[in-house]
């Protein structure tokens, strides 16, 4: 969680600069004027990154866990 709150804090920090450098070269290189941000950061996304990132590290942890909880401690310690 911490993870992905982390990432989209980062992106939308990064989204000022970058806005302004893209602005920049549009209206440098072509004769569009943008009025608005290019980045855009709906709800959904707000909500549905950190909701993935934390459904994804779940199911990649509780896989392993289960399948370790299921061997014999005496077994696991013996295998060479």
């Amino acid at each position: 969680m911490v993870g992905a709150l982390l990432g989209l804090a980062l992106a939308w920090g990064f989204s000022g600069p970058g806005d302004a450098w893209m602005q920049s070269m549009l209206e440098k290189n072509t004769s569009i004027k943008l009025h608005g941000s290019v980045f855009a950061f709906p709800v959904w996304l707000l909500i549905g990154a950190p909701a993935f990132a934390c459904l994804t590290t779940t199911l990649a942890a509780v896989y392993p866990a289960r399948r370790a909880s299921r061997v014999d401690p005496v077994a696991a310690l013996r295998h060479e």
